[in-house]
């Protein structure tokens, strides 16, 4: 039983593995994410929702929350392979999830980056799963965010990249009722280390894009210069030319 329940993770793992690493967009990534996570046989959770980290202000981001039911907006339930190795995320998809109530309500949410202040914060700073299971007992600022998304027993994840942690993944299971166990809890870190590492790939390419778009503008500033510079010489050049013969048609006036 133990060895079938490792294949069948496996074999998630795999095939959800291959869907967030579809895509070296971040946009994309981050729905792809968040819809493998709550699709029934896949991440399996009702509700995620992704937090992304300001470390220069020290606070934690809503950035969008993805039901069961909008995740099939961006995949579809009743898959088939091709689907899920190359899965088209649409400009209409990201929007429609980003326009539900829950989702809205998610970007909304400011929290402190401090591990004394609520799960997410410690969460990221730990680097590990954080199991909620009474959030009214949490900090004020967990209780109230808590009960702002209407949580009950709720499980925080960071989202590594290879020196630092890039989000907090919260998954929760409010119309299911079911429990988060120390499987499912594995699960969930195992899945957030996929998550992670594609995401951190997503940001070196579009690092590499941005640096590609400067090096381009500056380029054609130097090209611009050297052309400007070119004009200039030859306008001294003519001026000079002109100059002779009229210093000598003035002196003979």
């Amino acid at each position: 039983t133990e060895n079938d329940r490792k294949v069948r993770e496996l074999s998630l793992l795999y095939r959800v593995s291959r869907v967030i690493h579809s895509t070296v967009r971040l946009d994309e990534l981050v729905h792809l994410i968040l819809s493998a996570a709550t699709l029934p046989g896949e991440g399996g959770f009702d509700r995620a929702m992704l937090f992304t980290i300001n470390e220069r202000s020290g606070i934690l981001l809503g950035m969008l929350g993805v039901t069961r039911e909008t995740a099939a907006l961006v995949l579809p339930v009743e898959h088939d392979r091709g689907a899920w190795q190359r899965p088209v995320v649409t400009a209409a998809a990201q929007q429609a999830q980003r326009e539900t109530p829950f989702s809205r309500q998610v970007m909304k949410q400011r929290l402190s980056l401090d591990a004394e202040a609520n799960a997410l914060a410690r969460a990221a700073i730990d680097g590990g799963v954080v199991l909620v299971t009474d959030p009214a007992a949490e900090p004020p600022s967990g209780a109230a965010f808590a009960e702002a998304m209407q949580l009950g027993s709720y499980a925080c994840v960071p989202l590594l990249g290879r020196d630092r942690s890039l989000g907090v993944l919260v998954v929760d299971n409010p119309f299911s009722r079911e429990e988060l166990t120390p499987g499912r809890l594995r699960f969930l870190q195992l899945f957030a280390n996929q998550a992670g590492a594609a995401m951190e790939n997503s940001l070196l390419v579009h690092r590499l894009e941005t640096a590609h778009r400067d090096l381009q503008e500056t380029q054609e500033r130097l090209i611009q210069g050297e052309k400007l510079a070119v004009l200039g010489e030859m306008a001294a050049s003519v001026a000079h030319e002109l100059k002779n013969p009229l210093v000598s048609v003035a002196g003979f006036a």
